[in-house]
């Protein structure tokens, strides 16, 4: 993400969400149907105005590199939902314990300072990672891999376009950042989307028409 504004990575991230459907329609056989996508199309639309204008120039190789964790993202989702016999917190467990000597090697190779970092971290610092471990990871994907399981991988993860509209509303309330009309209207965009995605025909909840 170094090399990539942050604007461009925000929108270049969720394309994981087309691609989750697109690979849900290839290797599972689900209908998502016209409406889930138009739906898909127009919450993208709200996380373009969300992120804003790209501020500085952004590295093609860097952008490739996001673009290719989402298409990895939405691989996953499908993955997932193959190992709908295993409880969420098991496949958090394995996925964390795998995921752990990658990230200390990548450290290891391509940042210094490690011991120190820990050392200074102030209280603020220690509960956020405590939150992004326990909360975010162990709750949120728990619970995100229970609904994967149990729904239409079509169906759930167009949900996680809501992700940047929850921070930029963090950052607003938390860290002062400035409410935009672009941001505003985008965050209303995003939640129409959603909702259209999620209309559902008479004919059951994970169905399309």
């Amino acid at each position: 993400m170094t090399g990539v504004d942050a604007a461009v990575s925000a929108i270049a991230f969720q394309r994981g969400i087309p691609f989750s459907v697109i690979f849900a329609w290839i290797l599972l056989g689900e209908n998502f149907g016209w409406r889930r996508m138009i739906g898909i199309l127009i919450a993208l639309a709200g996380v373009a105005l969300i992120a804003g204008k790209p501020h500085s120039s952004t590295s093609l190789p860097h952008l490739f590199i996001i673009l290719a964790a989402a298409v990895a993202w939405g691989l996953a989702a499908v993955q997932i939902k193959k190992l709908d016999n295993l409880g969420a917190l098991t496949l958090t467990a394995w996925i964390a314990l795998f995921a752990t000597p990658q990230l200390f090697l990548l450290s290891f190779l391509v940042e210094d300072g490690q011991m120190a970092a820990l050392g200074s971290a102030s209280l603020i610092g220690w509960f956020s990672l405590l939150y992004a471990a326990v909360v975010a990871s162990i709750i949120g994907y728990g619970l995100w891999y229970c609904l994967i399981a149990k729904f239409n991988v079509s169906a759930i993860t167009p949900y996680a376009l809501l992700s940047p509209l929850f921070g930029i509303t963090s950052a607003v309330l938390l860290l002062g950042d400035e409410l935009t009309t672009a941001r505003i209207v985008g965050g209303i965009l995003t939640l129409i989307g959603v909702a259209f995605v999620q209309s559902r025909s008479s004919k059951g909840a994970t169905q399309e028409k």
